[in-house]
Protein backbone atom coordinates (compact mmCIF):
# COMPACT_ATOMS: atom_id res chain seq x y z
CA UNK A 1 0.00 0.00 0.00
CA UNK A 2 1.30 3.47 -0.80
CA UNK A 3 1.80 5.19 2.08
CA UNK A 4 1.21 8.18 0.67
CA UNK A 5 -2.35 6.70 0.90
CA UNK A 6 -2.74 7.54 4.34
CA UNK A 7 -4.01 11.00 5.74
CA UNK A 8 -7.28 11.96 6.82
CA UNK A 9 -8.89 10.72 4.43
CA UNK A 10 -8.43 7.64 5.91
CA UNK A 11 -10.10 8.48 9.18
CA UNK A 12 -12.51 10.51 6.86
CA UNK A 13 -12.88 7.48 4.75
CA UNK A 14 -13.33 5.39 7.57
CA UNK A 15 -16.06 7.31 9.18
CA UNK A 16 -17.54 8.04 5.75
CA UNK A 17 -17.83 4.30 6.09
CA UNK A 18 -20.05 4.44 9.06
CA UNK A 19 -21.87 7.05 6.97
CA UNK A 20 -22.36 4.87 4.27
CA UNK A 21 -23.57 2.49 6.67
CA UNK A 22 -26.34 4.45 8.37
CA UNK A 23 -28.92 2.88 6.33
CA UNK A 24 -28.74 0.07 8.40
CA UNK A 25 -28.00 0.20 11.83
CA UNK A 26 -30.29 0.57 14.38
CA UNK A 27 -29.15 -0.46 17.17
CA UNK A 28 -32.15 -1.84 19.45
CA UNK A 29 -30.57 -3.55 22.04
CA UNK A 30 -32.12 -6.36 23.71
CA UNK A 31 -31.17 -9.20 26.16
CA UNK A 32 -28.20 -11.45 24.21
CA UNK A 33 -29.54 -9.92 20.75
CA UNK A 34 -27.97 -6.87 19.60
CA UNK A 35 -30.62 -5.43 17.37
CA UNK A 36 -34.05 -7.62 17.05
CA UNK A 37 -34.34 -6.88 13.13
CA UNK A 38 -32.04 -8.90 10.53
CA UNK A 39 -31.66 -7.05 6.71
CA UNK A 40 -29.43 -8.51 3.60
CA UNK A 41 -25.81 -7.80 4.51
CA UNK A 42 -23.99 -5.31 2.57
CA UNK A 43 -21.49 -3.51 4.34
CA UNK A 44 -22.68 -4.78 7.54
CA UNK A 45 -25.01 -3.26 10.28
CA UNK A 46 -24.42 -3.59 14.27
CA UNK A 47 -27.63 -6.14 15.08
CA UNK A 48 -26.36 -8.54 12.75
CA UNK A 49 -24.42 -9.35 15.54
CA UNK A 50 -25.54 -11.46 18.77
CA UNK A 51 -23.45 -10.04 22.23
CA UNK A 52 -21.57 -13.11 24.07
CA UNK A 53 -19.58 -11.41 26.52
CA UNK A 54 -17.36 -8.37 27.83
CA UNK A 55 -13.87 -8.70 27.04
CA UNK A 56 -13.30 -5.18 28.39
CA UNK A 57 -14.13 -1.93 29.59
CA UNK A 58 -12.09 1.57 29.34
CA UNK A 59 -12.50 5.44 28.92
CA UNK A 60 -12.42 4.41 25.21
CA UNK A 61 -15.64 2.41 25.67
CA UNK A 62 -16.55 -1.28 25.97
CA UNK A 63 -15.11 -4.19 23.86
CA UNK A 64 -17.20 -7.30 23.91
CA UNK A 65 -17.03 -10.72 22.15
CA UNK A 66 -19.82 -11.19 19.44
CA UNK A 67 -21.17 -13.57 17.08
CA UNK A 68 -22.25 -13.00 13.76
CA UNK A 69 -25.95 -13.90 12.95
CA UNK A 70 -25.09 -15.47 9.47
CA UNK A 71 -21.85 -16.58 9.36
CA UNK A 72 -21.35 -17.70 12.71
CA UNK A 73 -17.97 -15.85 12.34
CA UNK A 74 -16.71 -14.69 16.05
CA UNK A 75 -15.70 -10.85 16.19
CA UNK A 76 -14.84 -8.32 19.03
CA UNK A 77 -16.69 -5.03 18.74
CA UNK A 78 -15.61 -1.67 20.17
CA UNK A 79 -18.44 0.13 21.30
CA UNK A 80 -17.87 4.10 21.61
CA UNK A 81 -20.85 6.28 23.08
CA UNK A 82 -21.73 9.04 20.46
CA UNK A 83 -20.36 11.61 23.29
CA UNK A 84 -16.75 10.47 22.64
CA UNK A 85 -14.33 12.48 20.81
CA UNK A 86 -15.12 12.22 16.97
CA UNK A 87 -12.18 12.98 15.99
CA UNK A 88 -10.10 10.47 17.55
CA UNK A 89 -12.86 7.98 16.56
CA UNK A 90 -12.26 9.01 12.82
CA UNK A 91 -8.28 8.30 13.78
CA UNK A 92 -8.23 5.52 15.10
CA UNK A 93 -10.29 3.79 12.79
CA UNK A 94 -8.37 5.74 10.03
CA UNK A 95 -5.04 4.25 11.57
CA UNK A 96 -6.75 0.47 11.43
CA UNK A 97 -7.51 0.30 8.25
CA UNK A 98 -3.78 1.69 7.26
CA UNK A 99 -2.37 -1.04 8.45
CA UNK A 100 -4.75 -3.87 7.65
CA UNK A 101 -4.26 -7.27 6.46
CA UNK A 102 -0.57 -7.79 8.30
CA UNK A 103 -0.64 -11.11 10.39
CA UNK A 104 0.36 -8.94 13.59
CA UNK A 105 -2.22 -6.29 13.52
CA UNK A 106 -5.55 -7.19 14.03
CA UNK A 107 -8.10 -6.77 11.41
CA UNK A 108 -10.72 -4.45 10.99
CA UNK A 109 -14.06 -5.95 9.29
CA UNK A 110 -16.24 -3.11 9.47
CA UNK A 111 -17.50 0.51 11.29
CA UNK A 112 -20.68 1.30 11.37
CA UNK A 113 -22.90 3.88 13.78
CA UNK A 114 -26.54 3.30 14.97
CA UNK A 115 -28.34 6.00 13.42
CA UNK A 116 -30.61 6.66 16.42
CA UNK A 117 -28.00 6.48 19.04
CA UNK A 118 -24.92 7.84 16.93
CA UNK A 119 -22.98 5.46 19.09
CA UNK A 120 -20.47 3.66 16.96
CA UNK A 121 -18.84 0.22 16.48
CA UNK A 122 -15.53 -0.91 15.25
CA UNK A 123 -15.76 -4.65 14.18
CA UNK A 124 -12.50 -6.58 14.61
CA UNK A 125 -11.65 -10.23 13.96
CA UNK A 126 -11.90 -12.13 17.02
CA UNK A 127 -8.49 -13.18 18.08
CA UNK A 128 -8.20 -14.84 21.21
CA UNK A 129 -8.98 -14.86 25.25
CA UNK A 130 -6.13 -13.43 26.59
CA UNK A 131 -3.35 -10.33 26.19
CA UNK A 132 0.66 -10.91 26.20
CA UNK A 133 0.53 -9.80 29.65
CA UNK A 134 -0.64 -12.95 31.11
CA UNK A 135 1.90 -15.04 29.33
CA UNK A 136 4.92 -12.35 29.73
CA UNK A 137 6.46 -13.63 33.39
CA UNK A 138 5.92 -17.32 32.81
CA UNK A 139 8.76 -19.63 32.75
CA UNK A 140 10.45 -20.37 29.68
CA UNK A 141 13.51 -22.93 29.31
CA UNK A 142 15.24 -20.53 27.10
CA UNK A 143 14.41 -16.88 28.12
CA UNK A 144 16.29 -15.55 24.72
CA UNK A 145 14.47 -17.46 22.16
CA UNK A 146 11.28 -16.45 23.68
CA UNK A 147 12.30 -12.53 23.79
CA UNK A 148 12.91 -13.35 19.98
CA UNK A 149 10.16 -14.83 18.84
CA UNK A 150 7.71 -12.19 21.01
CA UNK A 151 9.80 -9.53 19.38
CA UNK A 152 9.91 -10.80 15.71
CA UNK A 153 6.41 -10.57 15.42
CA UNK A 154 6.03 -6.99 17.73
CA UNK A 155 8.83 -5.71 15.64
CA UNK A 156 7.13 -6.83 12.15
CA UNK A 157 3.69 -4.73 13.72
CA UNK A 158 5.44 -1.73 14.28
CA UNK A 159 7.52 -1.69 10.85
CA UNK A 160 3.96 -2.07 9.30
CA UNK A 161 2.38 1.12 11.15
CA UNK A 162 5.56 3.18 10.29
CA UNK A 163 5.95 2.08 6.51
CA UNK A 164 2.03 3.25 7.08
CA UNK A 165 2.89 6.47 8.35
CA UNK A 166 1.26 5.65 11.53
CA UNK A 167 2.43 6.11 15.59
CA UNK A 168 0.99 3.48 17.60
CA UNK A 169 2.03 5.46 20.93
CA UNK A 170 0.87 3.05 23.36
CA UNK A 171 2.31 -0.29 22.60
CA UNK A 172 2.25 -2.39 25.77
CA UNK A 173 1.72 -5.92 26.36
CA UNK A 174 -2.12 -5.20 28.07
CA UNK A 175 -2.62 -4.20 23.77
CA UNK A 176 -1.12 -7.38 22.11
CA UNK A 177 -3.04 -10.10 22.02
CA UNK A 178 -2.04 -14.07 21.47
CA UNK A 179 -3.89 -16.11 18.59
CA UNK A 180 -4.58 -19.35 19.52
CA UNK A 181 -1.67 -20.71 17.18
CA UNK A 182 0.48 -18.46 19.54
CA UNK A 183 0.81 -15.57 17.06
CA UNK A 184 0.92 -12.03 18.54
CA UNK A 185 -1.65 -9.34 17.43
CA UNK A 186 -1.19 -5.63 18.00
CA UNK A 187 -4.68 -3.97 18.98
CA UNK A 188 -6.27 -1.13 20.81
CA UNK A 189 -5.16 1.59 18.11
CA UNK A 190 -6.91 4.30 20.00
CA UNK A 191 -4.07 6.98 20.83
CA UNK A 192 -2.63 6.13 17.27
CA UNK A 193 -1.49 8.93 15.12
CA UNK A 194 -0.40 9.67 11.46
CA UNK A 195 3.19 10.92 11.96
CA UNK A 196 4.25 14.10 9.29
CA UNK A 197 7.86 14.35 8.27
CA UNK A 198 9.24 17.77 6.68
CA UNK A 199 5.78 19.55 7.42
CA UNK A 200 3.93 17.41 4.84
CA UNK A 201 1.61 14.23 5.49
CA UNK A 202 4.50 11.23 4.27
CA UNK A 203 1.91 8.79 4.86
CA UNK A 204 -2.01 8.93 5.18
CA UNK A 205 -4.24 7.07 7.29
CA UNK A 206 -6.60 6.98 4.48
CA UNK A 207 -7.48 4.74 1.74
CA UNK A 208 -10.54 6.81 2.69
CA UNK A 209 -12.98 5.72 4.55
CA UNK A 210 -12.81 3.21 1.31
CA UNK A 211 -10.28 1.71 1.75
CA UNK A 212 -11.70 0.89 4.84
CA UNK A 213 -14.60 0.03 2.43
CA UNK A 214 -12.17 -1.65 0.28
CA UNK A 215 -12.08 -4.08 3.33
CA UNK A 216 -15.62 -4.27 3.96
CA UNK A 217 -16.52 -4.93 0.30
CA UNK A 218 -14.48 -7.96 0.68
CA UNK A 219 -11.86 -6.50 -1.92
CA UNK A 220 -9.00 -6.49 0.74
CA UNK A 221 -6.49 -6.26 -1.47
CA UNK A 222 -7.65 -3.48 -4.34
CA UNK A 223 -7.14 -0.11 -3.35
CA UNK A 224 -10.11 1.90 -3.75
CA UNK A 225 -8.60 4.21 -5.56
CA UNK A 226 -7.02 4.12 -8.47
CA UNK A 227 -3.36 6.23 -9.87
CA UNK A 228 -1.91 8.08 -7.45
CA UNK A 229 -2.91 8.84 -3.41
CA UNK A 230 -2.26 12.27 -3.08
CA UNK A 231 -1.09 13.24 0.15
CA UNK A 232 -2.02 17.11 1.60
CA UNK A 233 -3.52 20.13 0.32
CA UNK A 234 0.35 22.03 -0.54
CA UNK A 235 1.07 19.09 -2.86
CA UNK A 236 -1.67 21.32 -4.89
CA UNK A 237 -1.12 24.30 -7.40
CA UNK A 238 -4.20 26.39 -7.16
CA UNK A 239 -5.40 27.49 -10.53
CA UNK A 240 -8.87 29.07 -11.07
CA UNK A 241 -12.47 28.61 -8.74
CA UNK A 242 -14.61 26.53 -10.56
CA UNK A 243 -17.94 27.01 -8.25
CA UNK A 244 -18.74 28.36 -4.18
CA UNK A 245 -21.71 27.17 -2.11
CA UNK A 246 -22.56 26.67 1.26
CA UNK A 247 -20.88 23.58 1.79
CA UNK A 248 -17.61 24.76 0.22
CA UNK A 249 -15.20 26.49 -2.75
CA UNK A 250 -14.70 24.11 -5.09
CA UNK A 251 -11.39 25.03 -7.31
CA UNK A 252 -9.35 23.52 -10.32
CA UNK A 253 -5.74 22.88 -9.44
CA UNK A 254 -2.64 21.09 -10.37
CA UNK A 255 -0.62 18.60 -8.41
CA UNK A 256 2.66 19.19 -8.40
CA UNK A 257 4.30 16.01 -8.72
CA UNK A 258 2.51 14.87 -11.40
CA UNK A 259 1.17 17.38 -13.68
CA UNK A 260 -2.22 15.79 -13.20
CA UNK A 261 -5.61 18.43 -13.04
CA UNK A 262 -8.00 17.78 -10.05
CA UNK A 263 -11.40 19.45 -8.82
CA UNK A 264 -10.59 20.40 -4.86
CA UNK A 265 -13.50 21.06 -2.60
CA UNK A 266 -12.15 23.34 0.28
CA UNK A 267 -14.07 22.73 3.70
CA UNK A 268 -13.68 25.31 6.42
CA UNK A 269 -12.85 23.44 9.70
CA UNK A 270 -16.01 25.42 10.98
CA UNK A 271 -18.41 23.35 9.00
CA UNK A 272 -20.51 20.44 9.92
CA UNK A 273 -17.75 17.61 10.47
CA UNK A 274 -20.86 14.98 10.11
CA UNK A 275 -22.03 16.49 6.92
CA UNK A 276 -18.38 16.20 5.45
CA UNK A 277 -17.90 12.81 6.42
CA UNK A 278 -21.17 11.63 4.68
CA UNK A 279 -20.17 13.59 1.50
CA UNK A 280 -16.97 11.50 1.21
CA UNK A 281 -18.80 8.05 2.31
CA UNK A 282 -21.15 8.51 0.00
CA UNK A 283 -18.93 9.31 -2.77
CA UNK A 284 -16.75 6.40 -2.10
CA UNK A 285 -19.48 4.10 -1.77
CA UNK A 286 -20.25 4.76 -5.34
CA UNK A 287 -16.52 4.41 -6.78
CA UNK A 288 -15.45 3.38 -10.03
CA UNK A 289 -18.67 4.17 -12.03
CA UNK A 290 -17.95 5.62 -15.09
CA UNK A 291 -21.04 8.34 -14.49
CA UNK A 292 -20.30 9.44 -11.24
CA UNK A 293 -17.00 11.80 -10.30
CA UNK A 294 -13.79 9.73 -8.99
CA UNK A 295 -12.83 10.89 -5.23
CA UNK A 296 -9.01 10.39 -5.52
CA UNK A 297 -8.24 11.48 -1.75
CA UNK A 298 -9.86 13.32 1.26
CA UNK A 299 -6.98 15.22 2.69
CA UNK A 300 -6.49 17.50 6.06
CA UNK A 301 -4.74 21.00 6.90
CA UNK A 302 -2.96 19.99 10.26
CA UNK A 303 -2.77 23.53 11.00
CA UNK A 304 -6.14 24.86 10.47
CA UNK A 305 -8.33 22.23 10.44
CA UNK A 306 -10.04 22.56 6.88
CA UNK A 307 -11.11 19.79 4.85
CA UNK A 308 -10.45 18.77 1.33
CA UNK A 309 -12.16 16.87 -0.61
CA UNK A 310 -9.91 15.54 -4.25
CA UNK A 311 -11.76 14.52 -7.13
CA UNK A 312 -10.76 13.90 -11.00
CA UNK A 313 -10.92 17.17 -13.10
CA UNK A 314 -14.01 16.32 -15.21
CA UNK A 315 -14.28 19.59 -17.87
CA UNK A 316 -15.10 22.92 -16.82
CA UNK A 317 -18.79 22.51 -17.96
CA UNK A 318 -21.94 21.09 -16.56
CA UNK A 319 -25.00 19.80 -18.45
CA UNK A 320 -26.78 23.27 -17.53
CA UNK A 321 -25.15 25.27 -20.47
CA UNK A 322 -25.95 22.31 -22.77
CA UNK A 323 -29.52 21.92 -21.64
CA UNK A 324 -31.45 24.07 -24.15
CA UNK A 325 -29.05 23.75 -27.43
CA UNK A 326 -31.29 22.84 -29.97
CA UNK A 327 -30.87 19.27 -31.53
CA UNK A 328 -31.86 18.06 -34.46
CA UNK A 329 -33.87 15.16 -32.60
CA UNK A 330 -34.63 16.58 -29.05
CA UNK A 331 -35.69 12.65 -28.18
CA UNK A 332 -32.65 10.87 -29.18
CA UNK A 333 -30.37 13.73 -26.85
CA UNK A 334 -32.83 13.16 -24.32
CA UNK A 335 -32.25 9.72 -24.45
CA UNK A 336 -28.48 9.54 -24.71
CA UNK A 337 -28.29 12.09 -21.29
CA UNK A 338 -30.79 10.25 -19.40
CA UNK A 339 -29.19 7.15 -19.88
CA UNK A 340 -25.58 8.26 -17.97
CA UNK A 341 -27.95 10.07 -15.35
CA UNK A 342 -30.28 6.73 -14.75
CA UNK A 343 -27.07 4.46 -14.80
CA UNK A 344 -25.19 7.18 -11.91
CA UNK A 345 -28.87 6.90 -10.09
CA UNK A 346 -28.77 3.47 -9.83
CA UNK A 347 -25.60 2.55 -8.70
CA UNK A 348 -25.99 5.27 -5.94
CA UNK A 349 -29.02 3.59 -5.10
CA UNK A 350 -27.65 0.12 -4.98
CA UNK A 351 -25.11 0.97 -3.33
CA UNK A 352 -27.76 2.14 -0.39
CA UNK A 353 -27.11 6.29 -1.26
CA UNK A 354 -29.45 9.48 -2.23
CA UNK A 355 -27.97 11.82 -4.10
CA UNK A 356 -31.20 14.33 -3.12
CA UNK A 357 -29.66 17.38 -5.36
CA UNK A 358 -29.79 15.78 -8.65
CA UNK A 359 -30.11 18.55 -11.33
CA UNK A 360 -28.06 20.08 -14.28
CA UNK A 361 -25.84 22.06 -12.23
CA UNK A 362 -24.54 18.82 -10.13
CA UNK A 363 -23.64 16.93 -13.43
CA UNK A 364 -20.45 17.41 -15.50
CA UNK A 365 -19.97 16.97 -18.93
CA UNK A 366 -16.80 15.44 -19.96
CA UNK A 367 -14.33 15.93 -22.97
CA UNK A 368 -15.84 13.19 -24.79
CA UNK A 369 -19.22 13.91 -23.95
CA UNK A 370 -20.12 11.49 -21.53
CA UNK A 371 -21.82 12.55 -18.11
CA UNK A 372 -20.50 12.53 -14.45
CA UNK A 373 -22.74 13.05 -11.40
CA UNK A 374 -21.12 15.51 -8.82
CA UNK A 375 -21.66 17.26 -5.70
CA UNK A 376 -22.22 14.93 -2.98
CA UNK A 377 -23.22 17.78 -0.16
CA UNK A 378 -26.80 16.57 -0.02
CA UNK A 379 -26.63 12.75 -0.46
CA UNK A 380 -27.20 10.40 2.37
CA UNK A 381 -27.52 7.09 3.15
CA UNK A 382 -30.37 5.12 2.89
CA UNK A 383 -32.44 4.61 6.16
CA UNK A 384 -34.46 0.99 6.37
CA UNK A 385 -38.72 1.81 5.91
CA UNK A 386 -39.87 3.57 8.86
CA UNK A 387 -36.85 5.88 9.68
CA UNK A 388 -37.12 9.40 8.89
CA UNK A 389 -34.83 11.68 7.81
CA UNK A 390 -33.78 14.59 9.59
CA UNK A 391 -34.78 16.97 7.08
CA UNK A 392 -37.10 16.95 4.38
CA UNK A 393 -36.50 19.61 2.43
CA UNK A 394 -33.07 19.28 0.31
CA UNK A 395 -31.61 20.15 -2.42
CA UNK A 396 -32.99 22.72 -5.16
CA UNK A 397 -36.83 23.58 -5.10
CA UNK A 398 -37.09 22.84 -8.88
CA UNK A 399 -36.20 19.57 -8.68
CA UNK A 400 -37.56 18.88 -5.70
CA UNK A 401 -40.23 16.04 -5.01
CA UNK A 402 -43.69 16.26 -3.96
CA UNK A 403 -43.40 13.98 -1.11
CA UNK A 404 -40.87 16.80 0.20
CA UNK A 405 -42.80 19.18 -0.82
CA UNK A 406 -45.15 18.23 1.46
CA UNK A 407 -42.74 17.72 4.90
CA UNK A 408 -42.28 14.55 4.64
CA UNK A 409 -39.50 13.06 6.91
CA UNK A 410 -40.15 9.60 5.42
CA UNK A 411 -38.78 9.12 0.97
CA UNK A 412 -36.47 7.25 -0.28
CA UNK A 413 -34.74 6.74 -3.67
CA UNK A 414 -37.47 7.81 -5.29
CA UNK A 415 -36.73 11.75 -4.95
CA UNK A 416 -33.60 11.04 -6.99
CA UNK A 417 -36.04 9.66 -9.68
CA UNK A 418 -38.65 12.52 -9.68
CA UNK A 419 -35.46 14.87 -10.04
CA UNK A 420 -34.35 12.46 -13.34
CA UNK A 421 -37.70 12.85 -14.21
CA UNK A 422 -37.80 16.93 -14.16
CA UNK A 423 -34.58 16.65 -15.98
CA UNK A 424 -35.78 15.08 -18.85
CA UNK A 425 -38.85 17.26 -19.35
CA UNK A 426 -36.51 20.40 -19.47
CA UNK A 427 -34.32 18.47 -22.05
CA UNK A 428 -37.77 17.92 -24.08
CA UNK A 429 -39.56 21.12 -24.14
CA UNK A 430 -36.61 23.86 -23.47
CA UNK A 431 -37.40 25.11 -20.44
CA UNK A 432 -37.82 23.99 -16.47
CA UNK A 433 -41.15 21.90 -15.69
CA UNK A 434 -42.45 23.68 -13.05
CA UNK A 435 -42.43 27.95 -12.61
CA UNK A 436 -39.83 28.00 -9.59
CA UNK A 437 -40.21 31.86 -8.63
CA UNK A 438 -41.63 30.70 -5.23
CA UNK A 439 -42.53 28.17 -3.51
CA UNK A 440 -46.46 29.02 -3.66
CA UNK A 441 -46.11 29.17 -7.51
CA UNK A 442 -44.76 26.17 -8.33
CA UNK A 443 -46.90 23.94 -6.02
CA UNK A 444 -50.49 25.40 -7.55
CA UNK A 445 -48.65 24.02 -11.12
CA UNK A 446 -47.64 20.81 -9.24
CA UNK A 447 -51.60 20.16 -8.03
CA UNK A 448 -52.88 21.04 -11.40
CA UNK A 449 -50.53 18.75 -13.20
CA UNK A 450 -51.63 15.97 -10.61
CA UNK A 451 -55.01 16.90 -11.05
CA UNK A 452 -54.85 16.44 -14.87
CA UNK A 453 -53.29 13.17 -14.81
CA UNK A 454 -55.60 11.69 -12.39
CA UNK A 455 -58.92 13.28 -14.06
CA UNK A 456 -57.67 13.18 -17.84
CA UNK A 457 -54.42 10.75 -17.99
CA UNK A 458 -52.89 13.62 -19.75
CA UNK A 459 -51.23 17.01 -18.67
CA UNK A 460 -49.60 19.94 -20.26
CA UNK A 461 -46.34 18.96 -19.99
CA UNK A 462 -47.50 15.89 -22.70
CA UNK A 463 -49.87 18.21 -24.79
CA UNK A 464 -46.33 19.84 -25.34
CA UNK A 465 -44.57 16.36 -26.62
CA UNK A 466 -46.87 15.02 -29.19
CA UNK A 467 -43.74 13.90 -30.85
CA UNK A 468 -42.26 12.14 -28.60
CA UNK A 469 -42.47 8.21 -28.74
CA UNK A 470 -44.72 5.96 -26.39
CA UNK A 471 -41.58 4.60 -24.89
CA UNK A 472 -40.54 7.70 -23.68
CA UNK A 473 -43.88 9.14 -22.70
CA UNK A 474 -43.60 5.74 -20.27
CA UNK A 475 -40.48 6.68 -19.00
CA UNK A 476 -40.84 9.96 -18.65
CA UNK A 477 -44.68 9.75 -16.88
CA UNK A 478 -42.94 6.51 -14.53
CA UNK A 479 -40.34 8.88 -12.95
CA UNK A 480 -42.86 11.86 -12.22
CA UNK A 481 -45.60 9.46 -10.89
CA UNK A 482 -46.55 11.38 -7.91
CA UNK A 483 -46.94 8.43 -5.64
CA UNK A 484 -43.29 7.60 -4.72
CA UNK A 485 -44.34 3.88 -4.64
CA UNK A 486 -45.80 3.92 -8.04
CA UNK A 487 -42.27 6.16 -9.48
CA UNK A 488 -40.19 4.33 -11.68
CA UNK A 489 -36.75 3.00 -10.27
CA UNK A 490 -33.36 3.19 -12.22
CA UNK A 491 -33.32 -0.12 -12.22
CA UNK A 492 -36.57 -0.30 -13.68
CA UNK A 493 -35.71 2.57 -16.00
CA UNK A 494 -32.53 0.88 -17.62
CA UNK A 495 -34.64 -2.05 -18.26
CA UNK A 496 -37.39 -0.25 -20.62
CA UNK A 497 -37.59 -0.52 -24.25
CA UNK A 498 -36.72 3.11 -24.45
CA UNK A 499 -33.33 2.98 -23.59
CA UNK A 500 -32.73 -1.20 -24.50
CA UNK A 501 -34.40 -0.74 -27.75
CA UNK A 502 -35.27 1.30 -30.76
CA UNK A 503 -38.75 2.84 -30.18
CA UNK A 504 -40.91 3.93 -33.16
CA UNK A 505 -42.27 7.14 -33.28
CA UNK A 506 -45.77 8.04 -32.54
CA UNK A 507 -47.55 9.15 -35.80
Amino acid sequence: MNSLALSLLRSAAAAALRAVNRKRSALEQDDATIGGVKKRLRLGSIYDYRKLAVLGEGRDGVVFKAEHLRTGDMVAIKWVRAAADQRAFIREVGCLAACRSHRNIVEVRDVVEDASTRDMFIVMDFVGGRTLHLDLWMTHPDPEEKARLVMRDLVAAAGALHAAGVMHRNIKPDNVLVTYGGGLKLCDFVRSSQHFAGGSHNNAANENQFSLMAVLACNKRKSIFVGTHLAAPYDYRKLTVLGEGRDGVVFKAEHLRTGDMVAIKWVRAAADQRAFIREVGCLAACRGHRNIVVVRDVVEDASTGDMFIVTDFVGGRTLRLDLWMAHPDPEERARSVMRDLVAAAGALHAAGVMHRDIKPDNVLVANGGGLKLCDFGSATPVKPPGKPYEESRVGTLLYTSPEQLADSEFYDPAVDMWALGCIMAEILTGGPLFDDSSEERMLKEMADMRHRLESTGTCKLFDELPELSAAGREVLAGMLAFNPDERMTAAEALDHRWFTGKPERRS
